[in-house]
C-alpha cells in the first residue's frame, strides 16, 4: 500500500496524509489523502476502485498483493449493465457457496437486505430450495444433479485456513464447525 500511495501521490501531485484510527486489535494509522476535508485512506480509496470495477487483484508479489486494472488484465473482460452484474455475482456466489440464503449474500456483498432480495428475485426460476439442518437455503437449480450425484463420506474433517470463503461467505457457520 505505501508503493500505491507514493504513486498516486506523485501521478496526482498531491501530498500524502497519515489517518490514525484502528486497525486489527489495535491503534493504527494509514496512508491517505485529504479530500473534502477527510482523509481518506488509501486501502478505502483501493476498495472502492475494485468494487466499481476499476481495480482487481492482481499476481501476489511475495506476501504482498497487488492490485491491476481488469481491462488490462484480464483478456475476456467487459464492462456489465449494473442488473446483469448482479445477477452474475449472485450467480457466481451460490456456484461457489451454495446452499446460502439471501442474508448470507447480504451480507457477503455488504447489500442492504433490500437490494439483495431485488438482485435474489431475479434469479428466482434459477433456483432449487434444499433443507440443511432442517432450515430452506438456495442452489442454482444447474448444480443440483452435481450435489445429489456427491458421495461424501460423514462426519468428514476439513481445515480452515484464516480468511477462507467459507467462513467468510455464510452467516451461519454451524455446519461447518
Amino acid at each position: 500500500r505505501k508503493e500505491l500511495a507514493e504513486r498516486l501521490s506523485d501521478h496526482f501531485k498531491i501530498k500524502r496524509k497519515r489517518k490514525a484510527g484502528r486497525g486489527w486489535g489495535g491503534a493504527s494509522d494509514a496512508e491517505g489523502f485529504e479530500v473534502g476535508g477527510e482523509i481518506l485512506s488509501v486501502h478505502w480509496l483501493v476498495s472502492v476502485a475494485c468494487m466499481r470495477g476499476l481495480a482487481c487483484f492482481g499476481p501476489m508479489r511475495g506476501n504482498e498483493a497487488t492490485f491491476v486494472r481488469p481491462d488490462r488484465w484480464l483478456p475476456d473482460w467487459r464492462d456489465r449493465a449494473p442488473e446483469e452484474a448482479e445477477t452474475e455475482l449472485l450467480r457466481r456466489y451460490l456456484r461457489a457457496n451454495g446452499p446460502a440464503t439471501v442474508n448470507d449474500f447480504a451480507l457477503w456483498t455488504y447489500l442492504k437486505a433490500a437490494d439483495a432480495r431485488e438482485i435474489w428475485g431475479r434469479l428466482e426460476k434459477e433456483l432449487v430450495p434444499v433443507k440443511v439442518d432442517g432450515r430452506p437455503e438456495w442452489l442454482l437449480r444447474e448444480d443440483m444433479s452435481s450435489i445429489e450425484r456427491a458421495d461424501l463420506e460423514r462426519p468428514a474433517v476439513r481445515l480452515l485456513p484464516f480468511f477462507d470463503s467459507f467462513l467468510l461467505a455464510l452467516k451461519d457457520k454451524k455446519h461447518l464447525v
